[in-house]
Order: structure tokens, then C-alpha cells, then sequence
């Protein structure tokens, strides 16, 4: 078991992330001990404030603690710095005029909170954190486009049962850890980014039917997911799939490069790895041929199956 220190905007989480995947899916499939999302933060929100017509622009750390915070940002549609929605006493936020916010988007340890509505939120400067919110049931950004390149979560999010994001085109890297009742994750205009789904109980369905080009995808320990399919991706640094129990086919009709590591194993019912245009494995030229299908691990460049 690895443990890990979250940060979540000043506040501190020590808890222990297990499972086959975390962390960067690098050539080992291990994550960098240590690593963190940190977000600097005071107790209360010290911003100040600008207008552009009839538009406001906070800049600064603001903070989020009940609905007097937010009823004096519903005319805000830009915030240059942090927005921190944590140990609130909400059960929604709506915030129907942000477009913009400059640095992270940090949503956690919400005992209340329901339904989470940015409907016009197009561009997140550096990452977004969604963190054991237990209660989190929706989350709407159908409007955003843009994440940066910090180490965005969604973490023990208890009955967070759907992650859609239709219009996110890029992102640093996302993580969805331990979210037990979720089962769909729909990022249908996603190009680039680092994906790790990892010990999602419940996770039967992915769609990322546009990624091209990704520094890592790893997916582990998720019991339910029977099909892994990227239609458009042609390179990848690391892909590693590992202890998924009902996983039996993996199709990848245009992959030409892994950079570093495919890692297949620990997934018992796989029975088909498709990637016809695979030409090089970690520098090496690869042969399809040498995928081989075993009852407990999938091999590569190797005939030998354990016992």
C-alpha cells in the first residue's frame, strides 16, 4: 500500500492509496512517492475585485464556506487565483456566470454538498480537485475546454456515479481513484492527456473516442470493466491495464507507439488485444505476434505463461 498526502487548498488529507494503478503509470506501472496536490489557501477568501462592463473579476484566494459566499459571487465570471469549495454548508453551488479560473478548482470534504454547476466554466489555469465529497451526486462543466497541466483528482467521491466532461479537449492528467459508484466516464472530445483510473468499484464504461496523443493511461482494479477501447490513439508513453477481473478485450486499431512500458497482467478473462499498427514497444520494434494471451497475465515477447 502506498501512502499518499493530498493537500486539498491548505487543508491536509494522510491517506492510503492502494491498488494496481496510482500515481504515474510510468515503465514500473509505480507512482512517485510523495506526490502531491497542493493548493495554497487561507481560512477566508482574500480577494479583491475589478468590473469589465457588467461582468466582475475577483483576484485572489477565494474560498467557499456557505451560501453567503455564494450569493456574492454570482456576478463574478473570472476569479486569478484559487476557488476553494471545502468543509462547506452547501448543498449546491451554481455559479452561473464563471468562465475562468486562473488556478485550481478545488471541491472537497463537502458533507452536503449534492450537485456541483459551472455551466459556462470554460478554462481551468492549472488542475481541478474533486475530493471525498460524500454526498456529490452531479457534476456539471458541460462548457469546459481547457484543464492545465497540475495533477487534477477526483477522489473518494462516495456516490459520484457519472464523470462527463464533453467539451474538456486537453488536460494535464486526470485521476479517478476510489470512487466506488462510479460507472461511466464520458470524455468524448479529449485529445491529449494522462488518464489513471484506478479502484472504481463500479466503472463499466469508459469513452474517450478522440485521444490521440497521452503521456499515460493506466486503468487497474476496476472489477466491472469488460471492454478497453481507444480508437484514435496512436501514441503513448506507458498503457498499463491491470487487475481487472472482467476485462476481455482491449482494441487499439491505431496505435503505432508505446514510448516506455505496456504492461498487461493480473486480468484473467482477457481473451483479445487488438493493435495491428503497434510497430514499437520502448524503443524496440514490436511484433503483434508476440502478445501473448495467458490465464492469468498477458505476456509481451514472451511465450511462457505462469502457473
Amino acid at each position: 500500500m502506498r501512502t499518499q498526502r493530498v493537500a486539498l487548498l491548505g487543508v491536509s488529507l494522510l491517506a492510503g492509496c492502494g491498488g494496481a494503478v496510482s500515481g504515474d503509470p510510468d515503465a514500473s506501472g509505480a507512482a512517485s512517492d510523495g506526490e502531491t496536490a497542493d493548493v495554497p489557501s487561507t481560512s477566508e477568501s482574500d480577494a479583491t475585485g475589478s468590473t469589465s462592463g457588467d461582468c466582475r473579476i475577483l483576484s485572489g484566494q477565494v474560498t467557499v464556506k456557505g451560501e453567503a459566499d455564494l450569493g456574492a459571487l454570482q456576478d463574478v465570471c473570472a476569479i486569478e487565483g484559487n476557488l476553494s469549495i471545502d468543509h462547506a454548508s452547501v448543498s449546491s453551488v451554481h455559479l452561473p456566470r464563471l468562465e475562468w479560473v486562473s488556478g485550481i478548482l478545488g471541491v472537497g470534504y463537502n458533507e452536503s454538498l449534492v450537485e456541483l454547476d459551472l455551466p459556462v466554466l470554460r478554462a481551468i489555469g492549472d488542475s481541478a480537485v474533486l475530493l471525498d465529497n460524500n454526498a456529490l451526486r452531479a457534476v456539471r462543466l458541460p462548457q469546459l475546454e481547457t484543464v492545465g497541466d497540475g495533477p487534477s483528482i477526483v477522489w473518494s467521491n462516495d456516490v459520484l456515479a457519472e464523470l462527463s466532461l464533453p467539451a474538456l479537449g486537453a488536460i494535464g492528467s486526470l485521476d479517478a481513484l476510489s470512487n466506488p459508484a462510479l460507472s461511466v466516464v464520458e470524455l468524448p472530445a479529449m485529445t491529449a492527456g494522462r488518464i489513471v483510473m484506478n479502484s472504481n468499484d463500479a466503472l463499466a464504461h469508459m469513452n474517450l473516442p478522440l485521444l490521440t496523443t497521452s503521456t499515460g493511461i493506466g486503468i487497474g482494479a476496476s472489477p466491472e470493466l469488460s471492454t478497453v477501447t481507444f480508437p484514435s490513439l496512436v501514441t503513448v508513453k506507458n498503457l498499463r491495464l491491470v487487475q481487472n477481473g472482467a476485462l476481455r478485450s482491449v482494441n487499439l486499431p491505431v496505435l503505432e507507439t508505446v514510448t516506455d512500458a505496456l504492461d498487461l497482467y493480473h486480468n484473467p478473462n482477457l481473451a483479445t488485444f487488438t493493435a495491428p499498427a503497434l510497430a514499437t514497444v520502448g524503443g524496440e520494434t514490436f511484433d503483434p505476434s508476440a502478445i501473448v494471451i495467458c490465464a492469468h497475465q498477458t505476456t509481451v515477447g514472451s511465450s511462457d505463461c505462469l502457473p
